[in-house]
């Protein structure tokens, strides 16, 4: 390069430079190109198809060629330019028409790129919309497959949801709803406090101990209060008192019957208050609760009837079951038709009471259904007389209007009730004789008990005949003195020392109440108590036999006691003989078993005894055991079963005698079954004695012409009469067990906890009579009836009543004290007038009389000496007139000068009155009055 000539060096450098200049040029031309942004076109897709990707490479390798063999055409053309320099101007055209040519080439084939990359650009859109349009399903196929999942296990956390929620439900005791204990729980309170007798503090605990033995839970946990639970029990009475108000509703109830038991607690009357409801021929019992009064009148005891019937029309009234009717008070007079009670006499005045009361109901409510079918005119009418009469009284007609609103309504409601007394008096007029003689007919039932109690009375009536002066044939039984009595007796004085003998106080019914007093009591100071019963014990091996508690008014007491004294006869002989004395520092028997002794040992006495226990193992107890069935028993439609008893009883009678020789004992009881003792006719055969049983025809009231049957033929059909009182006095029962148990349970809620229970009232409830409104009206009533506060009303009734009885008894033992201090003040002053001895009595020359005489007497007996006083008080029947008087005195001071005078000191004085006239009595008392 060195050995070259430098004009040929600057000549290759000026080409040099030339081509370096036209390379610039070029590629300044290139880059004038328009150029395609690529800044907004999106990449390349990641991947194309194989067969585009050959094609654009080919291509895209046959440009890069040709412009690889253009570059080297324009490297060679500039290293020729040195070589062709001459050439330069002939080379410059065909150079530029070279270039021209290669520049459309370049042009087209930028165009074919442009037009590629075009297309590449629009298949990588529709690639990458694609992809997009992938992408767009895949996700809705995700989600779709995520939602699917999620509903699967959403279904399954659904269902494992709802089975928890359904066990949790079944296994939890919801006791409250928005706050409030719901109906299921309120009922399973009055079921457990009023059904079950579960005390209301642990009602909640036997709850939650049920609930946790069975796996259940109770919310709350905490349960109800007491007092909220006494709350339930008394709305449980109120749904007693509808239950029983709806169920009087009924048409096809044909008869009623109430049922009423008293007893005495503290001053007060208790009656309990049952009715029997008749419906197709069956009966059914109805608790009505038990109510206090201040006596046991039957005016007293009608007006409670008529209150309670009063509430519970108005209860009815009030509640959303009179919404469609109101109460058929006409219906229901007209099926209250019959009255059973305890034997007390007033209940007979009860009953004619409650059948006045019935009458004047029912012509009233006839009156005002009369009156409901009138027009609007023919009412005003019907009452104008009587509202003329209100306006005359008021002063005339603007009066009246000026009147306030309250005061003319009630006025309006008398003249109401008025006119509908005239008008129903009409419409009874009218009615058959049969419906007037049911309507006017109040039957007045006696139980069962109480029919056998009175057929045992009269039955020992009917004996007591038999022992008249006028037949001398029967012996009587043997008197049964007091001690009294027996020291008379025992003296030796007759009649005419002023003893009558009393022939009734002799017996098996006096007999048996001594045998009972003196075996049955534990007081040791007055009877045998457990020193018989050791004895009765070792007789019997170790078991002592029940000693049976006489009681006059309990059925059944004689002829059990008739059983047992003739059963153990010899038992009792030989331990009032034998064994008593060991009790005793004598070796005497006292009166009482004196009087038992001959009583076990006279014939007339053994002879009631065998008629009573006979009379009671053969008709009595199965008697009993019939009234006392499964069901209850009507007495209406024992008629003919009366009659047999009476056919029995005469069988009795006939064959007394021969009793003992029948093999088959079934035939002479009443109702055919095996006697529950065997032994009493050979007991009886044994004591060789006749058998006295007189007719017992008259004694019930069941045979034809009686009570029962004179009401119509059809009475058993449409009326149940219980056979027993065993429902009212089995509530009084209940009652005393409860003052014991419960001494602060009030009355308001002893009714209701009996009447839900005895009357079946849970499961009248489930059957959704009374629906929510019937529920809220019960537990407002209730809160109502809690703001009136009966119960401490009811208590201060009974403070009221004992306060006044506690002054009434403090103001009669003060008027006695003051009696008692004037009278020994009276003594006092006597005491220095006094006559001391027979020997100043004797020196007296004027007798002594009137008032003097009776202080005289009055001074012995208070303050004598202790024989003149012991024998004073054994002297039962004292002289009154003047005479016989003074020869009373002597007679003492007689005693206190000798004290074997006049009997000696065990025996009373013997002085009687003799027979004097009216004038002499009349100077002797004038005399004697102060």
């Amino acid at each position: 390069m060195s050995t070259r000539d430098p004009a040929k060096l600057r000549s290759l450098e000026s080409k040099r430079g030339n081509l370096a200049k036209a390379r610039a040029a070029k590629i300044s031309d290139e880059n004038r190109l328009p150029a395609t942004s690529t800044k907004n076109v999106p990449e390349p897709p990641p991947r194309i198809s194989a067969r585009q990707n050959s094609v654009l490479r080919e291509k895209i390798s046959s440009l890069e060629d040709k412009v690889h063999v253009l570059n080297a055409d324009k490297v060679d053309l500039g290293h020729s330019r040195d070589a062709h320099a001459r050439a330069k101007q002939r080379a410059t055209t065909s150079l530029t028409s070279s270039m021209d040519h290669h520049q459309n080439e370049l042009e087209k084939l930028s165009r074919e790129v442009e037009y590629h990359r075009k297309r590449c650009q629009e298949f990588f859109l529709s690639f990458q919309a694609a992809e997009i349009k992938i992408g767009e399903l895949m996700e809705d196929l995700r989600k779709a497959r995520d939602r699917v999942k999620y509903l699967e296990t959403t279904s399954e956390r659904s269902c494992a949801k709802k089975v928890a929620e359904a066990v949790k439900a079944a296994l939890t005791f919801q006791m409250k709803a928005s706050g409030r204990f719901t109906d299921c729980a309120r009922d399973l309170y009055k079921v457990l406090v009023c059904s079950l007798s579960v005390p209301v503090e642990k009602v909640s605990g036997v709850i939650h101990a049920v609930c946790e033995a069975i796996h259940v839970t109770v919310y709350p946990l905490h349960g109800a209060a007491p007092r909220s639970i006494r709350r339930f029990v008394e709305e449980g009475g109120i749904e007693a008192d509808l239950q029983l108000a709806i169920d009087l509703q009924d048409s096809n109830v044909t008869g009623m019957v109430a049922l009423a038991d008293s007893t005495g607690v503290r001053n007060l009357d208790h009656t309990a208050r049952h009715v029997t409801l008749t419906k197709n021929g069956q009966g059914r019992i109805y608790c009505m609760g038990m109510t206090r009064s201040v006596n046991h009148t039957a005016a007293t005891q009608t007006d409670d009837w008529v209150g309670s019937f009063s509430a519970l029309t108005a209860l009815y009234d009030e509640s959303p079951l009179a919404t469609t009717r109101r109460f058929n008070q006409l219906h229901f007079w007209q099926i209250f038709s019959a009255y059973m009670s305890d034997h007390s006499s007033d209940n007979t005045l009860t009953a004619q009471l409650l059948q006045k009361k019935r009458k004047e109901a029912l012509v009233i409510l006839m009156g005002l259904e009369y009156l409901d079918t009138l027009s609007a005119q023919d009412f005003a009418l019907a009452t104008y007389s009587d509202t003329m009469a209100i306006f005359e009284e008021h002063g005339g007609r603007h009066a009246w209007e000026a009147l306030p609103a309250e005061i003319q309504a009630r006025h309006q409601h008398d003249v109401r009730n008025k006119c509908a007394i005239k008008h129903g008096q009409t419409v009874w007029d009218l009615l058959p004789d049969d419906q007037k003689q049911q309507y006017s007919t109040m039957i007045r039932a006696g139980c069962g008990p109480h029919k056998l109690l009175n057929t045992v009375v009269a039955l020992m009536k009917a004996i007591r005949k038999l022992y008249e002066p006028s037949d001398q044939q029967i012996s009587a039984p043997c008197l049964l003195p007091n001690a009294t009595l027996a020291a008379v007796i025992g003296a030796g004085d007759g009649d005419g020392d002023g003893v009558v003998e009393d022939r009734g106080s002799g017996g098996a019914e006096k007999f048996l109440f001594l045998l009972s007093h003196d075996f049955k009591s534990m007081n040791h100071k007055h009877a045998k108590g457990d020193h018989y019963r050791i004895f009765m014990a070792s007789r019997h091996g170790g078991v002592c036999p029940a000693i049976p508690d006489f009681q006059p008014s309990r059925y059944g007491s004689l002829q059990d006691g008739a059983r047992y004294s003739l059963r153990y006869r010899n038992d009792i002989i030989e331990y009032l003989q034998q064994h008593v004395k060991q009790l005793k520092s004598t070796d005497t028997n006292n009166n009482t078993e004196k009087n038992i002794l001959s009583a076990l040992n006279d014939s007339a006495t053994l002879t009631e005894l065998v008629v009573l226990a006979r009379y009671g193992t053969y008709i009595g107890r199965p008697y009993m055991r019939h009234i006392r069935a499964n069901s209850i028993v009507n007495m209406v439609s024992q008629g003919e079963f009366h009659l047999s008893i009476v056919d029995k009883c005469k069988f009795i009678a006939q064959n007394a005698s021969d009793l003992s020789t029948i093999t088959d004992k079934r035939t002479l009881t009443l109702d055919g079954a095996d006697p529950d003792d065997t032994d009493l006719d050979t007991i009886i055969c044994d004591l060789a004695l006749e058998n006295l049983v007189p007719n017992l025809a008259r004694v019930t009231q069941f045979l034809p012409g009686g009570s029962l049957f004179d009401v119509g033929p059809d009475l058993h059909h449409r009326l149940v009469i219980n056979a027993t009182n065993d429902p009212s006095e089995g509530y009084l029962g209940q009652k005393r067990i409860s003052s014991r148990v419960r001494p602060n349970e009030k009355q308001v809620f002893f009714n209701a906890r009996t009447k839900f229970g005895k009357n079946g009232t849970a499961s009248w409830l489930r059957t959704n009579v009374l629906g929510s409104a019937g529920r809220a009206f019960v537990r407002a009533k209730t809160r109502h009836f809690q703001s009136l506060n009966l119960n401490k009303k009811m208590d201060q009734l009974q403070i009221d009543y004992d306060l006044k009885k506690i002054a009434h008894n403090r103001a009669d033992r003060a008027e006695r004290r003051r009696k008692l201090d004037a009278f020994n003040h009276k003594l006092d002053l006597f005491e220095l007038s006094r006559v001391p001895d027979l020997a100043a009595l004797n020196r007296l020359t004027k007798p002594i009389k009137g008032p003097s005489l009776v202080l005289h007497l009055q001074w012995h007996r208070r303050r004598g000496t202790t024989a003149v006083v012991k024998k004073l008080k054994m002297t039962k029947r004292q002289p009154t007139a003047a005479g016989p008087r003074r020869d009373f005195l002597r007679a003492i001071y007689e005693f206190m000068d000798d004290p074997q005078a006049h009997g000696g000191p065990n025996k009373p004085f013997s002085i009687l009155e003799p027979p004097t006239d009216d004038h002499t009595l009349q100077d002797d008392e004038s005399g004697g009055k102060e």
